[in-house]
């Protein structure tokens, strides 16, 4: 989706009246961190703006939004550019979606403070990289975005999962002993490893190339390691991937891998979004 020419939208701004605001305050949304991380991961401009003025969009210039969901003209001045290596006007135009019913309403027609995570435009505009990549700003979510930006850009940063490319059982010596290692579709080494030992205790931990991640242990939740396997990763090992082991082994590695995915955890997002940015 393109953002209209200035001319355009300078029109629209003009004309029309403000949106009201709600009888009732609404309330902030709580989002979580895969919800911060997808909009963060995906963009090349994260700002912190000051809604100066919402205006919905004619309906005739909202061809394809969903039922349940409005279209605004956001005019906002810029608090703190938080990443742009090509800068950003001190004010900006742009479009956002924000279901009728949503928490989210409020910071339009408040003039409340919030993030946009988008991808440079026209002088004056920028492009969301999603139709609700915009979140309520709070202390906490500023922590949370500069902390996953910071985390994207070290040399040691896990990089992008996709799958699982393969996977070995080897069972060990002693009755209980084994080892299964499984490696990841990625853009470079991506590992897992999970160890039971005799006593029956289980342990899995995750490799970048030739390091070890954590200490031999699993990634902590809420981490971008954590991010990019429990929110990317299939929910169980693929048929396909199993083709050459025998059944005992096979049995094994989907044993190994669920105890992988409980320790991860569900990824949760409370973000209702008609298309989800991510990466």
């Amino acid at each position: 989706m393109r953002l209209m020419t200035t001319a355009i939208l300078s029109a629209l701004l003009c004309s029309g009246s403000v949106a009201q605001s709600p009888e009732k305050p609404a309330l902030t949304a709580v989002y979580t961190y895969a919800d911060v991380a997808d909009l963060a991961l995906a963009a090349k401009l994260v700002a912190h703006v000051k809604i100066k003025r919402a205006k919905k969009l004619p309906k005739a210039l909202a061809q394809g939004v969903p039922a349940g969901v409005t279209r605004y003209i956001i005019t906002a001045d810029v608090v703190a550019l938080v990443r742009g290596d090509e800068g950003i006007d001190p004010r900006v135009t742009y479009l956002v979606d924000v279901a009728t019913d949503s928490r989210a309403l409020g910071s339009l027609v408040s003039k409340g403070e919030v993030f946009i995570f988008a991808h440079p435009g026209r002088p004056g505009e920028v492009q969301l990289v999603a139709p609700d990549a915009q979140l309520p700003w709070s202390a906490e979510t500023a922590d949370m975005v500069r902390k996953i930006l910071r985390d994207s850009v070290k040399p040691s940063a896990p990089p992008p999962v996709t799958g699982i490319a393969s996977a070995f059982f080897n069972p060990g010596a002693l009755p209980g002993e084994s080892e299964t290692q499984m490696f990841l579709e990625s853009g470079r080494p991506v590992s897992l490893t999970i160890v039971r030992t005799p006593d029956q205790s289980v342990n899995w931990f995750a490799s970048l190339g030739d390091s070890v991640a954590d200490g031999r242990l699993p990634p902590r939740r809420n981490t971008l390691l954590w991010y990019r396997l429990a929110c990317f990763l299939p929910v169980t090992v693929p048929d396909a991937v199993l083709s050459d082991q025998s059944a005992e082994s096979a049995a094994a590695i989907r044993a190994d891998y669920a105890v992988v995915m409980a320790g991860l955890g569900p990824c949760k997002r409370a973000r209702k979004t008609i298309q989800r940015a991510g990466g």
